[in-house]
């Protein structure tokens, strides 16, 4: 691959795979996927800011 596209790539941050394919699918899908999370938190005192106002279930 030319170097002024491994540049380019660089620098919007692209990934290139240019390495061999490996045989074993869950160790190639590494490469391609991103962890993610994502949490709602309330404070355990009692102070909610701006969710104060919000409609909630009642205790489970």
């Amino acid at each position: 691959m030319p170097e002024v596209i491994r540049r380019a790539a660089n620098e919007a941050c692209i990934y290139i795979a240019d390495t061999p394919v490996l045989s074993e699918g869950r160790l190639e899908l590494l490469w391609y996927t991103e962890e993610q999370s994502l949490s709602i938190d309330y404070h355990r005192y009692g102070n909610l800011g701006a969710r104060a106002n919000e409609k909630r279930n009642g205790p489970v």
